[in-house]
């Protein structure tokens, strides 16, 4: 792992997965701030969003390396008929 993202991150060192994902995130030019999204300063839904999110994509990633069988974090789904914004359709 890069010097840069141990220092930024040493809990990462005890995460190798983890590691692997996030250098691969730099390796593809991703933006600092996109590396940076939990950066201290944002209101709670977001971190929450961005973490979904996050999370979301690790287990894709763990899948195509081969770790897992399967993406536990589910994508959102509407169901024709179901309550939606407080209404029925």
């Amino acid at each position: 792992m890069s010097m840069e993202l141990t220092e930024k991150w040493p809990v990462l060192v005890r995460h190798e997965q983890a590691a692997q994902w996030l250098r691969i995130w730099t390796d593809l030019g991703r933006a600092p701030r996109t590396i940076d999204a939990y950066a201290p300063g944002l209101a709670n839904a977001t971190l929450q969003q961005r973490l979904s999110v996050t999370v979301r994509l690790f287990y894709d990633f763990l899948v195509e390396e081969g770790v897992r069988e399967s993406n536990p974090v589910g994508r959102g789904r509407y169901t024709p008929g179901r309550h939606f914004g407080g209404e029925s359709f």
